[in-house]
């Protein structure tokens, strides 16, 4: 019997009752580490910086998007990073969304020896799913061509709590050959 009460409890935890799916109307600003170890350059080197983004539904199931971020890894040494693109979301359940955006990508490494400033672009697919009316999930695995050689495939998540309609948390990772980054943000939903 406890059994039984236990697995009804778990299935209702995990069973959305009145969630729905997830809006893509947000802007965001938090706080990241990265942590950049690629062994066959011989570079080790930890930085921290903010990023923002934001998304903007333009017409059903379409979206636009921007995000920047910016690390100091220090000794003169600073990653800047800004992109802007636009994506496609369709639903796959009540609570659950399929999205792929493309982006147009710039990076800057500022330096004390100069400036190395590259673009690209960026593709990636992923779910973002609402385990219930405070819990969203999301998952997704990019890829990003920066010329010369400069690119690869990341695969990230996150788990966001929701305080209310408006305003959530959330903590993010996003891990690839020669970078991990880890961090939290806070996430403002608007049209909702």
């Amino acid at each position: 019997m406890k059994r039984l009460i236990i697995t009804a409890a778990l299935f209702a935890f995990a069973t959305p009752v009145l969630a729905q799916t997830p809006s893509y109307n947000f802007v965001q600003l938090g706080y990241q580490e990265l942590d950049l170890d690629d062994g066959g350059l011989g570079i080790d080197v930890d930085g921290d910086g903010f990023a923002g983004s934001g998304s903007f539904e333009v017409a059903e199931n379409w979206h636009v998007l921007a995000s920047f971020s910016n690390a100091d890894f220090g000794s003169g040494v600073d990653l800047n990073q800004f992109s802007i693109g636009g994506g496609y979301h369709t639903d796959i359940s009540q609570t659950t969304s399929f999205f792929t955006n493309l982006v147009w990508i710039n990076a800057e490494i500022d330096t004390n020896f100069g400036n190395v400033d590259e673009d690209g672009f960026g593709l990636s697919v992923g779910v973002r799913n609402n385990l219930n009316n405070n819990v969203e999930l999301e998952g997704a695995v990019s890829y990003a061509d920066l010329g010369d050689g400069a690119d690869g495939i990341s695969v990230g998540g996150a788990a966001w709590y929701r305080f209310n309609n408006e305003f959530s948390i959330g903590l993010n990772a996003a891990f690839d050959d020669d970078v991990v980054g880890y961090g939290i943000a806070g996430r403002f939903y608007f049209g909702r």
